[in-house]
């Protein structure tokens, strides 16, 4: 009943954008009635056209037709259109999910292009190869095409063209988990399609951020710029992308805790990428199903899901995806309380993820499998994949700040570069000012002992001509004065830019210490818990184990970083609540400053080793000393000294 309910949805939104997808297959009825009369490399190029419309509305097609164009361009001995075919065959493969076979094509496309194409046909190529293996799973060697990519459309002018290559870049840095960088990347494409007024892919960019966002966990933003997305993509007349809109809304609603909401725009997601053949779309779709049915504790139902999904992803060569699928198989097999198939699962899955460049998926592994071992009983393998989970949290946390920090630096380096350029460019002008003046005054010499010499006659002259000169250097200082005060001006804006720069600092200090404390108190969760299991068993490995816990548990290195940067960021803030308070300790003024940051009982607990009670007695005594009414949130009162 669910999924006849989902296919006549479909088919509702069919019907209300026939118009659009009328619209692309008059493009192909048109094509179709030139290729009749074409020949030679005419046709063979009518022939790339069509493929690339076919693109569209059937892989196969797109396939077939691109087949026909390389066939042809063989038989006539015509290389550029020999190129050109490869890699239409190249981009109808990577259609219809066959990554590595349209990686291989795509790279024997670009050297070809690169040496008998145009620069624009090489843009497109290496956006295609990028494209082919971000999907593998090989960001860095992806973020290096679309690189090539965008600078090669820069340099054709094609705009379109530049705007696709930013919205990959965000999408090889939302893989990363670089969510700013991504964000940042699809703002500036954005900006682009705006700009030119391009529907398609302000349509595919909004889906973009919708991913982005949902990431993120800004639900609401996510869902909103998915449904932009989902709209132009049905106006557009593109089908495959309105299925990967659905995705996208469906994993924002997960994320959130909807799990009615999620399944519906999953199914929905399926129906269309059954009927389109967009099978990577159908695997990521059936996936996100199972995962739903595991939360709802069926696995039996989740099975099927995700071995059909498993088997697509295999078959495309998306590692990525086969990754994620392996590890849900693992976790369906657990909750079937099937050990051996979970672990041999577990362990196919720890393949696939060590050779990916994600550090956060590979986070996210060991915390499930972390997970699955405490249920077991298996402690010390449990504390081992927690250790690992723990280390590339911490470097992807200290990836993320010093990429902030760098922006941040370059920047404030621009702002130094260009206001040194101008008070050069203004030292060059009093310079050339100073020249004129010289000239002007020894002139006005020769005038005077000219008028001099030719009698009383020139004397009019002379005045007339002594007049004018001192209005030109009354003109002359007039400008000096302006150019002095410009100056000034700039080198105010300057110092402005600093004091910028270094609030951006304090703002990224104040969330590096929010992540922190919650990091902390995250791995005292999960180790406090351990702990407590431990304790209810005896045998001298075990307490060996919980001696070990222990030593994490008090995790002295990092509660000292925190308080450190907790004093360097609120030194104004103590100077102030010193003045008001010169009674408060230490320690009360490290809680104020906490409190100003708007950390939880739980979360100062964590970072201070005490229990969450003593935090809010603590609260108590500090709200009574402060004299602070009961209605008044302490937060907030911290925010106003």
């Amino acid at each position: 009943m669910k999924n006849m309910r989902c296919r006549l949805i479909i088919l509702f939104i069919l019907g209300l954008n026939a118009v659009s997808f009328g619209q692309i297959q008059e493009k192909i009825s048109d094509l179709e009635r030139r290729l009749k009369t074409s020949k030679d490399t005419q046709r063979i190029k009518v022939l790339l056209d069509l493929s690339y419309e076919y693109r569209k509305v059937d892989s196969e097609k797109s396939y077939q037709t691109a087949k026909l164009a390389d066939s042809l361009s063989r038989q006539a001995g015509f290389e550029r259109g020999i190129a050109l075919s490869t890699k239409a065959l190249a981009s109808a493969w990577y259609g219809k999910g066959k990554l590595s076979t349209a990686e291989k094509l795509a790279k024997v496309a670009l050297t070809s292009l690169e040496q008998i194409g145009t620069v624009a046909e090489v843009a497109v190529t290496a956006n295609l190869l990028g494209l082919s293996v971000m999907h593998q799973g090989r960001y860095i060697e992806a973020e290096r095409h679309f690189q090539k990519a965008l600078l090669a459309y820069r340099q054709s002018g094609d705009e379109h063209g530049e705007c696709k290559a930013l919205s990959n870049l965000g999408v090889v840095y939302f893989y990363q988990a670089r969510y700013p960088q991504s964000i940042a990347q699809y703002f500036s494409a954005l900006r682009i399609a705006e700009t030119k007024k391009d529907r398609p892919m302000l349509a595919e960019i909004h889906t973009n951020l919708g991913h982005a966002y949902s990431s993120q966990k800004e639900y609401l933003r996510s869902v909103y710029h998915h449904r932009l997305g989902l709209s132009g993509h049905h106006q557009n007349g593109n089908l495959q992308a309105a299925g990967r809109s659905h995705l996208g809304i469906g994993t924002a609603f997960f994320n959130a805790g909807n799990l009615d909401s999620a399944l519906v725009n999953y199914a929905q997601a399926v129906v269309i990428s059954e009927q389109t053949g967009d099978v990577s779309t159908l695997a990521g779709a059936l996936n996100n199903e199972a995962e739903v049915l595991l939360l709802r504790k069926k696995p039996d139902e989740a099975l099927p899901l995700l071995e059909k999904a498993l088997r697509i992803r295999q078959d495309n060569g998306e590692v990525y995806g086969e990754a994620i699928a392996l590890n849900n198989l693992a976790k369906v097999w657990a909750a079937k309380a099937n050990t051996a198939k979970a672990l041999t699962y577990f362990e196919k899955a720890e393949k696939k993820v060590s050779g990916l460049d994600a550090r956060w998926l590979q986070a996210e592994f060991y915390l499930a499998r972390s997970e699955y071992y405490v249920r077991e009983g298996l402690l010390e393998r449990a504390i081992n994949d927690l250790r690992q989970f723990a280390n590339l949290k911490d470097s992807i946390y200290n990836q993320q700040k010093a990429e902030a920090l760098a922006e941040i630096q370059a920047l404030y380096q621009v702002e130094k570069k260009d206001a040194e350029l101008f008070r050069k460019q203004n030292e060059l002008l009093r310079q050339q000012q100073s020249t004129q003046l010289v000239i002007s005054i020894s002139l006005a010499a020769l005038v005077l002992a000219g008028g001099l010499s030719a009698g009383v006659v020139y004397r009019s002259r002379q005045r007339k001509r002594k007049s004018a000169e001192e209005l030109e250097r009354v003109k002359q200082s007039e400008a000096l004065l302006q150019a002095r005060k410009d100056a000034a001006e700039k080198e105010l804006a300057l110092q402005k830019a600093e004091a910028v720069a270094v609030q951006q600092e304090l703002e990224f200090k104040r969330k590096e210490i929010t992540q922190l404390a919650l990091h902390i108190g995250r791995q005292t969760e999960m180790l406090e818990h351990l702990k407590s299991q431990l304790n209810q068993l005896g045998d001298q490995q075990v307490r060996t184990i919980s001696r070990d816990l222990d030593a994490q548990l008090n995790m002295a290195r990092q509660r000292e970083q925190f308080e450190l940067n907790v004093d360097l960021m609120n030194e104004d803030f103590y100077r102030r609540l010193t003045e008001k308070h010169p009674s408060l300790t230490e320690n009360e003024k490290k809680l104020c400053a906490m409190l100003r940051l708007k950390l939880s009982s739980k979360e100062i607990a964590a970072v201070q080793n005490i229990s969450p009670k003593s935090v809010d007695m603590n609260r108590y005594r500090l709200r009574k000393k402060l004299n602070i009414v009961n209605e008044m949130d302490l937060a907030d009162w911290m925010e106003q000294v």
